[in-house]
């Protein structure tokens, strides 16, 4: 998934320099939804992982690239058409004040401010949350998704290697769609899922460090974007958020300072309704994952377990260690590794 939904899981070839005094190699390029991965053409392990709205143009010929104005170190030689113009669409999008929330533009606000002040005195406040999640573009999505990533996380997420690697091989194997996940420390005692704006599903490293094999971590995920499918993550943000703060955004392609905080117990994924349980146990199904250590952990009850069991026939149950190769659970559980 990508900032922009026409370049959705857009790959190309690529020449990349580690540091002006480096050799060039060649290198997978991989447009995501918040980052740039390079990886190595031969066995796909990543050598770069660069912020979407840092990523600048630099000065020669085939297009440069660089991970931020400011490096003058790593550099990104492409020739791809389609994937020069992924990123220059995006580079305009997050034009402005510099990250994708500056979508708007005078024009728009001159004709559109007399509605919106109208809009907030008659509609309700739902609605206009509802109308303004509608109306936010994908690289603006992606941006709330990624303030919302660093105010739930302790610090930035977890890419140690081999974990990142385990953790992108777990992620082609689930029923997620084009969602992305990323592992992070919160510090908090129950571990989570947390399904956030722009397709980022955020995994609490407790995941990992407290379960035996991957089903777990895989469980909460498929869970996490079956819940935002349902409900879109950007509305939920933007009930927390406060009307007041919704208007900002719509008015200025702002959002306040500390408007997301404490919205990550809210993003977290819930308990199924009995109604949601049958769609939610196909998807387990086709992501071969054994339901019981999410069942058990979502529902301590055993409520959920039991509808969930009554929905896969035991024979069409995944068998233990599915969903990673031999020794990439080791790995995946070291992605926090310093």
């Amino acid at each position: 998934m990508t900032a922009l939904t026409r370049y959705e899981r857009l790959e190309c070839p690529g020449r990349w320099q580690a540091d002006p005094e480096a050799h060039w190699r060649d290198v997978v390029v991989s447009l995501r939804a918040t980052s740039l991965v390079l990886s190595d053409p031969q066995d796909g392990a990543v050598l770069a992982h660069w912020s979407l709205p840092a990523v600048t143009r630099l000065e020669g010929e085939p297009a440069l690239y660089g991970p931020n104005a400011d490096d003058g170190g790593e550099a990104l030689a492409l020739d791809d058409t389609t994937m020069i113009a992924a990123l220059e669409q995006v580079r305009r999008a997050m034009a402005g004040r510099g990250p994708a929330l500056a979508w708007l533009r005078p024009a728009a606000l001159a004709t559109g401010l007399a509605g919106l002040a109208a809009a907030a005195v008659l509609w309700l406040p739902d609605a206009l949350i509802r109308h303004a999640a509608a109306v936010v573009p994908p690289s603006a999505r992606a941006e709330i998704g990624r303030m919302m990533l660093d105010e739930m996380a302790l610090g930035a997420p977890c890419n140690a290697e081999p974990g990142t690697r385990a953790l992108q091989g777990l992620e082609r194997g689930l029923d997620i769609g084009d969602a992305t996940l990323v592992v992070i420390e919160t510090g908090g005692e129950a571990a989570a899922a947390h399904a956030l704006p722009g397709g980022i599903i955020a995994l609490d490293a407790a995941l990992l460090t407290q379960a035996e094999g991957p089903d777990l971590a895989a469980g909460h995920a498929v869970a996490a974007h079956h819940k935002a499918e349902a409900e879109d993550p950007l509305v939920a943000a933007l009930q927390a958020a406060g009307i007041g703060a919704t208007l900002r955004l719509l008015t200025s392609g702002e959002l306040p300072a500390g408007a997301l905080r404490g919205h990550s117990a809210l993003a977290a994924a819930s308990i199924p309704p009995p109604d949601e349980t049958r769609a939610l146990a196909e998807r387990f199904r086709r992501s071969d994952v054994i339901p019981e250590p999410y069942t058990l952990t979502a529902d301590p009850s055993g409520a959920l377990a039991g509808r969930m069991s009554a929905m896969i026939p035991g024979g069409e149950a995944p068998a233990p260690a599915a969903l990673l190769p031999p020794g990439g659970w080791a790995e995946l559980r070291d992605i926090c590794a310093q």
